[in-house]
């Protein structure tokens, strides 16, 4: 794709080597002695894909015709000597090279240097890229890795849930389990299982892990942290028990609002 061009295009300009600025400069001095529509090939009557000998064959009769002795002028002097400087360079390494220009354009040659005057993206252009590339690399990074946080935490629920089976193959009473790297975990019939740490509780929840946008990259982690708008969610309040409620029904409230506000905050403490 075109666009995909412009990031290049600044980096080959600086990346010129001498080979292909003799290259430039030799095509141009073609094109203004014989036309523009004239290559190194069709200067010699060959095609692109000609091999070595056919190259050597068709620069022997093109020189015997343009020789100096036969056409005494300055001029043809000059054409003998691109004549040699063509056949050199379709002889050596230099071929890719012109091929690459071929197929891709030439650069054009203005204020002394050699310039693509086609896309000429400047510092701003360049830097507005380079911030849209990584910000993206970055996006695609945090989606593998929320994906694979997923995928970890489904195996963990998975093997909690099959230690705290009894052998009815179901979980039948709130139960805690140990897995591997001594971990510790609660199980309830329900199918919750909480995450044991330091005498905490944490939910382990696939769907807590929001999907990742893009205001989770760090060009907009960077703009919040420097404006101060980022914002640190508060864990719920737990509500007062009312005096008509059974001292069995408050802590059975107070355990519920415990375990949603631990496993609100908590969640990365299994990673």
């Amino acid at each position: 794709m075109k666009w995909m061009l412009w990031l290049f295009l600044p980096i080959l300009a600086l990346a010129f080597t001498k080979e292909d600025l003799e290259i430039f400069s030799l095509r141009d001095n073609i094109i203004a002695d014989l036309g523009e529509d004239v290559t190194f090939y069709s200067w010699l009557g060959i095609d692109a894909d000609a091999d070595g000998p056919t190259i050597t064959k068709a620069y022997r009769k093109l020189s015997r015709a343009i020789h100096p002795d036969k056409n005494p002028s300055n001029a043809a002097t000059q054409r003998f000597a691109r004549l040699g400087l063509v056949h050199k360079i379709l002889r050596s390494d230099g071929r890719s090279r012109y091929d690459f220009y071929l197929r891709k354009g030439f650069p054009a040659h203005k204020d002394g240097n050699y310039l693509f005057n086609r896309y000429r993206p400047g510092v701003a252009f360049a830097l507005a890229f380079i911030l849209v590339v990584t910000t993206g690399i970055h996006y695609v990074l945090r989606v593998i890795d929320t994906r694979r946080k997923r995928e970890f935490l489904q195996e963990v629920i998975d093997e909690a849930t099959d230690k705290a089976r009894s052998s009815s193959g179901i979980v039948e009473t709130e139960k805690r389990v140990t897995l591997d790297g001594g971990r510790t975990f609660t199980v309830l019939p329900t199918g919750e299982v909480y995450f044991n740490h330091k005498g905490s509780e944490s939910l382990v929840d696939v769907n807590a892990l929001a999907t990742p946008t893009i205001r989770d990259t760090f060009p907009f982690l960077l703009l919040n942290k420097l404006t101060g708008s980022s914002k640190t969610e508060e864990p719920e309040e737990e509500e007062a028990p009312s005096k008509e409620s059974s001292p069995e029904s408050h802590t059975l409230k107070k355990g519920a609002a415990r375990r949603r506000a631990v496993g609100a905050r908590g969640k990365a403490k299994i990673f």
